[in-house]
């Protein structure tokens, strides 16, 4: 005796046919979400990597004498792993600007700390620190030094 309309074997094509669909939809949601947590992984680590970078730059030069101080702009390199380097094999940069301010007393010293990937200008991080340096001017310094902000 044979049903009317489709067999049983047709409707469970049709219900497996649908299940592997949902399946492989599903698989494909989570392969992106995958790919989108490495790279939050992967931004997290540089960024976090930029700032003990940039944490130590800041702190190194915060211990600095005054007639220590360095001027206008420099430049330090690291490599993929956050090794200081020269900037033929670096990886990313960090630009340090540094100005003073005459003030009654001293001089204070504002330095920005700017480390982006070295092929780009995207800033993955930014710092500015300031130091007062009491009973110092900037004729202390050599000429060559000073880039004085108003």
């Amino acid at each position: 005796m044979r049903e009317s309309g489709m067999s049983r074997s047709h409707l469970f094509l049709i219900e497996l046919i649908i299940a592997t669909l949902f399946f492989a939809f599903a698989c494909a949601v989570n392969v992106q979400v995958f790919i989108k947590a490495h790279d939050f992984s992967k931004h997290s680590t540089t960024l976090n990597n930029a700032i003990l970078a940039i944490q130590s730059a800041a702190e190194t030069d915060k211990t600095a004498a005054f007639s220590e101080t360095m001027g206008q702009q420099r430049t330090m390199y690291f490599d993929a792993k956050w090794q200081g380097t020269d900037s033929k094999d670096a990886d990313y940069r960090m630009m340090i600007d540094t100005e003073f301010e005459t003030r009654e007393a001293g001089t204070m010293v504002i330095r920005t700390y700017n480390i982006m990937p070295k092929t780009t200008n995207e800033i993955i991080y930014s710092l500015i620190s300031k130091k007062y340096y009491a009973g110092h001017s900037l004729d202390e310094l050599p000429d060559n030094v000073v880039e004085e902000s108003e």
